[in-house]
């Protein structure tokens, strides 16, 4: 099967899926690439399945997977013409599905239709029979014989036909007879033909009927029994869970930046309540309009500003006077939050804002991070400023990528943050440009040194060169992401290694 990128800067393009799993994500060291707002580092894995069939699950990504729109708990199931959303990222898996497949219903349930005779003679035509559909789990005789019953080739249901003057029929089954049937379902057919001569009735049929009908009233009884306690526990957990959601503190906090110069108007807010968060950011300059509302936002970050906020003496700080522009640069800092029952609005216009403002705002700024949001709440100067210094870094890296193995790992992170930073721009600058070519080159250079090193690693372990291949292990690992799977799967080799070299020194 093929995913075909329907949006951003892979759009147009299709890959060819192979193997078992295939793990996405912005990392280099993923087997497919998305450098797209929203997308985690390790996003989500697509698993191959017997048939064809591919299985998405979600890696515990920061804004979750979706498939067709809907938001997925861990994993799902995919077929083909379904389109998922990682961020911002869209792709459909295989053939996108026409109007007629998307519109065919499964087959109905066939219909049973009974063959009902003409008649030779219209103006003498009797009524047309009526077919009534009569459930039989027993093969139980008929009292009347002139009934003749029509059955079809499936065992259920039954189908007879009868006609219209005779639709008001005598039941089916009679009490002696009901007796009979539940005798036979226990298998004794030749003990219920004895017949007590005194009462004409089946006295072993009489017996277990009766046992039958305590059984069924003692389950009654029990069943309900269980329901009762069972509804008791789940009236339990909801009072639980009321009185905790009672407990549960509110929060409101707005807080807006604005730096206003004579060419340009920045302004970033975010908004949370009622457990929503929404960033918002207009940069006139530069052309950068954005807005994100997260809904539910994640129980620790959440907790993480509470804490951040009564932590300090906000709630009781007292109005800051204004000060006066700086360079032509009018900068406007407000926060208003509401908690437990308090509330408090400062604004900071040109001035130094107070300790406890400050550290909510860093807060602030873990909370966006936390969401991969951090740049949006930067302006175009910081975000230059930014970029500059780590694309310096970066060059200082790849030049003394000799002197040691992991400084072309961090040159190589160092040009992917050049590029977030540079990434709102429109058009992009030089150099965004640079950065992105330095680092597809260094990205493949560092992945051929260590597949190299992989090899020689598994060519030390035949010869038993155990200490060997522990030194090319610590080389690998100094060219592998500290947060990733294969960091995790080299340092479990060296651990495996480094016993199998105690034990021989024993």
């Amino acid at each position: 099967m093929k995913i075909y990128f329907l949006n951003g800067l892979r759009s147009g393009e299709r890959i060819e899926l192979s193997g078992k799993k295939i793990r996405i994500g912005r990392e280099t060291d993923n087997d497919i690439i998305i450098e797209t707002a929203g997308v985690s580092r390790y996003h989500a894995e697509l698993i191959g399945q017997a048939g064809g069939d591919w299985l998405l699950k979600d890696l515990g990504s920061t804004n979750g997977s979706k498939v067709n729109t809907k938001l997925i708990k861990d994993e799902k199931l995919l077929t083909e013409g379904d389109v998922v959303a990682l961020g911002d990222q869209n792709f459909r898996m295989g053939e996108k599905k026409t109007k007629a497949e998307s519109k065919a219903k499964p087959p109905g349930i066939p219909i049973i239709q009974a063959v009902i005779k003409t008649m030779e003679d219209e103006k003498t035509a009797t009524p047309a029979p009526v077919q009534k559909i009569v459930f039989e789990p027993i093969q139980v005789k008929t009292q009347k014989a002139s009934k003749t019953v029509k059955k079809s080739s499936s065992p259920d249901p039954v189908i007879e036909t009868v006609k219209s003057e005779t639709a008001k029929a005598e039941p089916l089954m009679t009490a002696k007879e009901l007796a009979e049937s539940a005798a036979n379902i226990f298998g004794a057919q030749s003990e219920t033909s004895k017949v007590d001569k005194k009462t004409s009735a089946p006295v072993v049929g009489k017996h277990v009927f009766n046992i039958l009908f305590y059984l069924i009233l003692l389950m009654t009884v029990v069943i309900f029994v269980f329901w009762f306690l069972n509804s008791n526990k789940n009236t339990k957990k909801v009072l639980v869970v009321s009185v905790a959601r009672e407990k549960e503190v509110p929060l409101v906090l707005y807080y807006v930046k604005d730096k206003i110069t004579n060419n340009n108007v920045f302004r970033f807010s975010l908004l949370v309540e009622n457990n929503t968060a929404r960033f918002t950011i207009d940069d006139l300059k530069s052309d950068r309009h954005y807005n994100k509302t997260i809904k539910n936002i994640r129980p620790e970050c959440l907790r993480a500003l509470k804490t951040a906020i009564e932590d300090t003496g906000f709630m009781d700080l007292l109005p800051v006077s204004r000060g006066s522009m700086v360079d032509n640069l009018d900068e406007t800092r407000q926060m208003t939050i509401a908690l437990k029952n308090k509330f408090n609005s400062i604004s900071i216009q040109n001035n130094s804002a107070p300790t406890s403002f400050e550290e909510i705002e860093s807060a602030i700024e873990d909370f966006a991070d936390a969401y991969d949001l951090l740049t949006f709440a930067m302006t175009p100067e910081e975000l230059k400023k930014r970029a500059i210094a780590s694309f310096t870094k970066a060059e200082e890296y790849y030049a003394n990528r000799t002197a040691m193995p992991g400084n072309l790992l961090e040159a190589e992170r160092r040009y992917k943050m050049t590029i977030d930073y540079l990434d709102q721009f429109s058009p992009k600058p030089r150099i965004w440009e640079i950065a992105r070519k330095r680092h597809a080159e260094v990205e493949a250079m560092r992945k051929k040194r260590w597949k190299e090193l992989r090899y020689e690693v598994e060519r030390l372990e035949r010869l038993a060169k155990i200490k060997d291949a522990i030194a090319t292990l610590n080389e690998m690992i100094q060219l592998t992401s500290v947060d990733s799977k294969a960091y995790k799967k080299i340092q479990a080799r060296i651990t495996r290694l480094s016993e199998r070299l105690n034990e021989r020194k024993k």
